[in-house]
């Protein structure tokens, strides 16, 4: 199965949400699952990690002061990705949010894990 999870905050970074997001992304990887994660743009100086494909987006902002940066290229590459299911991380962060704007259109699976929303 080929999974997308989208979340702010991913690896390396070291919160409740990356923690419990990159240990789901990469059990599932270690079964054979095809796991991709579109995360906020790090700096990181690797593009994977354990199995699961990390790609980054330049993207600032919320619902409140509005969303900067690659907002379009992330839309687009939602959009655009091959996969069966995407499972969204958390609300009122710019990853779900701008899902949820595109949601209708997405031609997969959706799943919304709430870390207490």
């Amino acid at each position: 199965m080929k999974i997308l999870f989208t979340t702010e905050s991913y690896y390396p970074d070291m919160c409740g949400v990356s923690n419990v997001v990159t240990k789901l992304a990469e059990g599932l990887s270690s079964i054979d699952h095809d796991v991709t994660v579109f995360t906020e743009k790090r700096d990181r100086e690797f593009s994977s990690h354990n199995g699961v494909k990390i790609i980054e987006f330049n993207v600032k902002g919320n619902v409140l002061s509005g969303y900067k940066g690659e907002v379009e290229k992330y839309k687009n590459s939602l959009l655009a990705y091959d996969g069966d299911v995407v499972i969204n991380e958390c609300a009122q962060i710019w990853s779900s949010d701008l899902a949820f704007d595109i949601l209708d259109n997405l031609k997969l699976k959706k799943v919304f894990h709430s870390h207490g929303y």
